[in-house]
């Protein structure tokens, strides 16, 4: 019977590595579209102007609030010292730390410099990603302006609708009663 061979681990118990993280917390903004007075002005192609809800910070049946709930992400790094092995799965280690945290060997680094750049780089990313939320945000004014063409057509209609049952009301019994 062959003795089973020992493996080599890439890791010492006791070695100091680091892990990039990321401290998130929730900022409240001005909306960026109406810049906090929950509507918006429409400059029509005629030249009017009419006052819409904002659609960018509306948030269902409460409407638009002024202002957008965003998440910022400072990048920081903490330290890790090996504990145990955890589990090799797929070539890849689980170690566990002295704090009992457990992460993938291959997320963890060598120096605090390097984590930190790691984690520098998540925190633009998802910077980046919040702004292009904005962008998004930005591109909903075409609804606005769909809204806003909806209810004057709306408007129209109900005024023509309502010429017609008064000039039917002034033909059949002479009318001219516009109280109605």
């Amino acid at each position: 019977m062959t003795q089973p061979e020992a493996i080599s681990l890439p890791f010492r118990v006791g070695d100091v590595l680091w892990m990039p993280l990321a401290e998130s917390r929730q900022v409240t903004i001005p909306c960026p579209i109406c810049a906090g007075k929950r509507v918006v002005r429409v400059e029509l192609g005629d030249g009017d102007l009419v006052t819409v809800d904002c659609d960018g910070c509306g948030l269902g049946f409460s409407g638009p609030q002024g202002t957008i709930t965003e998440r910022e992400h400072d990048p920081k790094v903490e330290r890790f010292e090996i504990a145990e092995p955890v589990s090799l799965y797929g070539g890849e280690w689980q170690v566990r730390s002295t704090t009992g945290a457990e992460h993938e060997l291959k997320d963890l680094y060598p120096t605090e410099a390097e984590a930190f750049a790691v984690a520098a780089k998540r925190s633009a990313q998802q910077t980046e990603h919040n702004m292009m939320s904005r962008a998004r945000r930005k591109k909903g004014l075409s609804k606005t302006a769909w809204t806003v063409r909806y209810h004057r057509e709306r408007i129209r209609d109900a005024e023509r609708e309502l010429a017609w049952h008064r000039a039917r009301l002034h033909d059949k019994w002479g009318s001219h009663d516009d109280a109605a």
